[in-house]
């Protein structure tokens, strides 16, 4: 297309030197001539019709619509609606605009066009377009060749899904398995919600203090926990009744303590794998770059079930922000340390030694990791 005082053009021929160009307009005979290198020579021909500036607008904005579709694997109405929102094009071009719903059939027609078909099986050929970087190197199987890395790890960290623990188990046998305490909090008051505790932990001291106690037994050393969770029990108010009989069930017989018991580990959740950035990073950093990789890639892939191109492109896109990364911290530009999980660490290690010289009971130790639970970036550390 050529755009050309207002009006716009499509090519009708072109020769060695010049090119042949027609008004867009059917009934319109304006035509232009131009170059080899598209620039002008002489127009000929009055328009039969008063140029229309919100085409070019509406084009300018297809143009980008269409590039994004091409190479996101983002929603293809949601980056309809975010070109529109951020193209500032005039009134006139707004009410001419279609509106998600009708555009959404032309752009998915644009974004088949450059995606294979979809496997119907798990043996097919991966194009080249997928087995290289978007800088076009190839992708991850050379690297795996030259390190000849064996996937074995010596310690595992996830929640408490029991087919994940028993499927990490099998695959892994020599590895130690312990569940998230990010999880473990976020299961536990769940659970109140579930009981219809909600409006009592916020209003209700006591009713907070319980469920708090329960969440710090995973900050205490594995042997005491028996005892601390009668002690709590008897401790509690009536209400608290439900709440034990499930935490006894869940967290003492179907998913012992030793999943969930985190006080001898330094890093007590896998949420630096969620979006949180854990100082640990900073001792090789030379090797990797964190990336705060689930959350961000679940929100780059967009869907829960996405075809194997869509995850792919999002892979491509995932190892250009992992270079990028990396590149700062080799370059030394770290962000700034959080000393929120030394200071915690420092809590619990004294509360620990408090316990063991007898300066403190078991529930005066329990309520003292309480209040680090309640603290507010504890579960992230």
């Amino acid at each position: 297309m050529l755009i050309y005082s207002g009006y716009v053009y499509r090519l009708k021929k072109s020769t060695k030197n010049v090119k042949y160009w027609v008004c867009q307009s059917n009934s319109c005979a304006a035509n232009v001539h131009t170059n080899a290198s598209d620039q002008f020579v002489k127009a000929n021909g009055q328009h039969q019709h008063l140029p229309a500036p919100e085409r070019i607008e509406l084009r300018d904005l297809k143009n980008k619509v269409k590039e994004r579709v091409r190479t996101e694997a983002t929603s293809v109405p949601k980056i309809y609606e975010e070109e529109l929102a951020r193209s500032n094009i005039s009134s006139a071009a707004l009410i001419l605009a279609p509106l998600p719903a009708d555009a959404k059939s032309v752009l998915n027609r644009a974004r088949r066009k450059i995606t294979p078909p979809i496997p119907t099986s798990s043996d097919f050929d991966i194009p080249d377009l997928y087995r290289q970087t978007l800088n076009g190197k190839p992708f991850l199987e050379c690297h795996a060749e030259r390190l000849n890395l064996k996937f074995e790890p010596q310690h595992v960290m996830s929640d408490f899904e029991m087919s994940l623990i028993k499927a990490v188990k099998q695959k892994f046998p020599m590895a130690t398995h312990h569940g998230c305490y990010f999880h473990y909090c976020q299961s536990l008051y769940k659970q109140v919600q579930l009981l219809g505790l909600g409006t009592a932990y916020f209003e209700d001291e006591s009713t907070r203090l319980s469920c708090r106690s329960t969440m710090a037994l995973a900050l205490l050393p594995i042997e005491l926990i028996e005892d601390a969770v009668h002690l709590l029990e008897d401790d509690s108010l009536s209400e608290m009744k439900d709440f034990f009989k499930y935490f006894k069930y869940q967290w003492l017989t179907r998913v012992p303590p030793t999943y969930w018991n985190v006080s001898t580990l330094e890093f007590r959740t896998n949420n630096f794998a969620e979006g949180e950035l854990l100082s640990f990073l900073e001792k090789c950093a030379s090797l990797f770059c964190h990336i705060g990789w689930h959350n961000k890639f679940n929100n780059h892939v967009g869907k829960t079930h996405p075809n194997v191109w869509r995850l792919f492109g999002c892979l491509q896109r995932e190892e250009l922000s992992f270079r990028q990364q990396l590149g700062k911290i080799n370059c030394a530009m770290k962000k700034k340390k959080n000393d929120t999980g030394c200071f915690i660490r420092t809590q619990i290690a004294t509360l620990t030694e408090r316990h063991e010289k007898k300066q403190i009971t078991l529930l005066e130790f329990i309520n003292g990791l309480s209040m680090i639970v309640a603290q507010k970036s504890t579960i992230a550390h």
